[in-house]
């Protein structure tokens, strides 16, 4: 993340630990560091994507990065439980962030449930 996208890291952090406990993270797990870096870089470069669709009104970019949220409800969940953090940290780009879960959740409603 850029410098001036600092205000992002607490919901970047928040948003992961929580993702990554869902997939099975826990101290006791040997694969823990590994899922817990999977998920931060995952979350990371989610809001990156976000960010850079919605400046560029890509809206393409910002279809794929709201597809690739979807595949995965425990991040999705991660999203909307903390999307709060952004705009508590007065994140500058929190309304782009919430355009992806919002078209996320929108994906996730049209996905095959098993």
């Amino acid at each position: 993340m850029s410098a001036a996208s600092t205000a992002a890291d607490g919901f970047i952090r928040v948003a992961s630990e929580q993702a990554a406990h869902r997939l099975g993270w826990s101290p006791g797990n040997p694969d823990a560091t590994r899922r817990a870096a999977e998920a931060y870089a995952f979350v990371t470069a989610l809001v990156e994507r976000s960010v850079a669709a919605f400046h560029l009104n890509d809206v393409h970019a910002l279809h794929e990065a709201a597809f690739a949220l979807a595949s995965s409800p425990p991040m999705l969940a991660a999203f909307y439980q903390n999307i709060d953090l952004l705009y508590a940290d007065r994140f500058a780009d929190a309304d782009a962030v919430s355009a992806l879960v919002m078209r996320a959740l929108e994906h996730s409603a049209e996905m095959p449930r098993p």
